[in-house]
């Protein structure tokens, strides 16, 4: 309080940035504490009106926030975590695909195979890009 009088007083411009540099950091631990719940939730309704719930934001604003500070989605992060559970369970056990994809919140078996997909499609560009990346400096290093 005392450190937002010291500031306004000095510079009137200088308390909106204070505000809005408290309310980014708040955002985004809150945020990483979400994910962990939505890690150990995985079946949980976790349609973004309800996480937005969850941290206590309109679902639009929630969305937004979320994609400005994690360069994804909230569903797509969703779905992200949901996979990388299956991927863990189906490596750790023999249970079969549908019990594993209903433990880790898939609905059914389209949704699951679409999630898988585009995260073997995530990654296959990613390695794509790296190899291109890799490939430039070889020929160009005094560039990068």
């Amino acid at each position: 309080m005392r450190a937002t009088r010291l500031l306004h007083k000095h510079d009137p411009s200088a308390i909106a940035l204070y505000n809005c540099t408290l309310d980014l950091s708040q955002g985004v631990r809150r945020l990483g504490e979400l994910e962990r719940w939505i890690a150990e939730n995985l079946t949980a309704d976790l349609r973004v009106e309800r996480l937005a719930e969850r941290v206590g934001m309109s679902p639009r604003n929630f969305a937004r926030r979320y994609t400005e500070t994690r360069k994804r989605t909230p569903t797509s992060a969703v779905d992200a975590l949901r996979v990388e559970a299956a991927r863990r369970a189906l490596e750790e056990n023999d249970d079969r695909i549908n019990e594993i994809a209903e433990r880790c919140g898939f609905t059914d078996e389209e949704r699951t195979r679409n999630a898988f997909c585009a995260a073997a499609a995530a990654r296959t560009l990613a390695s794509k890009a790296a190899v291109k990346k890799t490939a430039a400096l070889r020929r160009f290093p005094s560039i990068f």
